[in-house]
């Protein structure tokens, strides 16, 4: 029998910020010239990353430089070796954002270009009555909910029943592929103020503390572009994993927000490797099961004991509870707080 969830908290509020394209950013900062360029930053024979112009012409992250430039030939490729810069501007960013989120506010840095700001105070004591959600809201496939609802049953998962969402279809631009295709770019703010408004309202006050975030997001944004000079993407929602994956719905320069209700609609779709802490070789293991577990919806049904048995086969020594965090976060459920930077 599958292991019962604890009941899902709305209450966290969690900013993911991503700077796009990081290191070519930092690159295009000494050479504006480069901007309407394809660039590439290249480490040892690889790209590991690449402007936005470059990946029009198909130049990809992790690619060969040798498959770079037979796909861009006018691709300018910059040695990324030597991290000084980039430290530099990582911890100019980082500085901006501890201003953002009230005294309360917690700031977890995420390797080099991702910060996490955990602002639920700050949510909480703004008092506006109807706050104007900024940036694109997620709406996932009426389908798909209906099919987050049925597994959630079977597995006796303990969550209020989200209303369907009305949505269309479309591609992800995210950098990481097409692994999100039932969703809906809200066009402007207007648009999705009045899609947050036709959602069914959760007790606990969830939409309007993440449209107050949301504000929080787009004014953080804005001044790391005055002052640093850099676009920079952002995830809204209620717990990291979710922050993070709301990130890359909408890149480059967008934010976008994820309702705790049209969470398990979204994770289910998505394959396992979203997971936080569950690694290249346990997601390469989970391939070769029979069934194979691709999606975070196949692990789901997998349940914990499965999950534990991989675990042991596959890590030397895996943390005591992983498998059960794991599985959680399969189902959306994510409690991992943001812990501050000290350094």
């Amino acid at each position: 029998a599958s292991m019962p969830l604890p009941e899902v908290s709305h209450k966290r509020v969690v900013l993911l910020f991503d700077c796009d394209c990081f290191y070519a950013q930092c690159e295009m900062l000494e050479h504006p010239e480069w901007r309407k360029k394809p660039l590439a930053i290249k480490q040892k024979y690889l790209v590991v990353t690449c402007n936005y112009v470059a990946r029009k012409s198909g130049v990809r992250k992790l690619q060969s430089l040798e498959d770079a430039k037979l796909r861009c030939p006018d691709l300018i490729i910059v040695d990324g070796s030597d991290l000084t810069k980039y430290r530099a501007v990582s911890m100019r960013v980082f500085n901006v954002l501890k201003r953002f989120g009230g005294a309360a506010a917690k700031h977890e840095r995420l390797g080099m270009d991702e910060v996490f700001v955990d602002v639920t105070r700050a949510a909480e004591e703004d008092r506006e009555d109807e706050p104007r959600l900024m940036g694109h809201l997620f709406q996932p496939d009426p389908a798909a909910v209906r099919a987050a609802r049925t597994l959630r049953a079977e597995l006796n998962f303990r969550e209020a029943p989200a209303a369907d969402a009305k949505a269309e279809q479309s591609d992800s631009g995210s950098e990481d592929g097409d692994w999100v295709r039932d969703y809906r770019e809200t066009a402007s703010p207007d648009d999705a103020k009045a899609a947050l408004a036709d959602e069914q309202l959760c007790d606990c006050g969830c939409q309007k503390r993440l449209a107050r975030a949301s504000k929080i997001a787009a004014e953080a944004r804005m001044a790391l572009f005055k002052e640093i000079g850099l676009t920079v993407s952002c995830g809204v929602s209620t717990s990291k994993m979710l922050a993070k994956i709301a990130a890359g719905l909408n890149k480059p320069n967008k934010q976008t927000t994820l309702l705790p209700q049209h969470a398990l609609a979204l994770v289910h779709a998505l394959p396992t490797r979203v997971i936080p802490g569950l690694g290249f070789g346990v997601a390469s293991a989970l391939r070769e099961l029979h069934p194979p577990v691709f999606t975070c919806a196949d692990l789901a049904r997998e349940g914990v004991r499965p999950l534990e048995r991989l675990l042991r086969a596959t890590l030397k020594s895996p943390p005591a509870g992983l498998a059960k965090d794991l599985w959680q976060r399969s189902l959306a459920c994510d409690t991992d707080a943001v812990k501050p930077f000290s350094g």
